[in-house]
């Protein structure tokens, strides 16, 4: 199954979060996402519900399973992709706002996997 509800995007909107889309997928094996660096403009996050996936990042290949999230920062190189033998269920937002990316790293949050 896949579901994806795409929102109005504010062409200045001065709240410090908004969602531009939310999602998941479940039972889908052959689910993959490699965004090149510079292609994707909003925050990318996603949570395991059950399953098992993978996350790319810097060239190490990390195992994702229930319980663990992952973050991607806009214009970040992305690639993700499913278990083919325990296809993961995930739900994911995208979303931007004024002054995320300081905030965001003030708390030391960075391009992240893991829980």
């Amino acid at each position: 199954m896949q579901r994806h509800v795409m929102l109005p995007k504010l062409q200045q909107s001065s709240y410090f979060i908004f969602p531009e889309s939310v999602g998941w997928y479940s039972d889908q094996p052959n689910h993959i996402v490699s965004r090149p660096e510079g292609a994707w403009t909003t925050y990318s996050l996603h949570f395991v519900i059950s399953g098992k996936g993978y996350v790319e990042l810097d060239e190490v290949v990390h195992p994702i399973q229930k319980g663990d999230a992952f973050l991607f920062f806009p214009y970040q190189k992305q690639n993700y992709y499913s278990s083919k033998d325990d296809p993961w269920n995930v739900r994911w937002v995208h979303f931007y706002g004024e002054h995320l990316k300081e905030f965001l790293l003030e708390k030391d949050f960075y391009a992240i996997c893991g829980r």
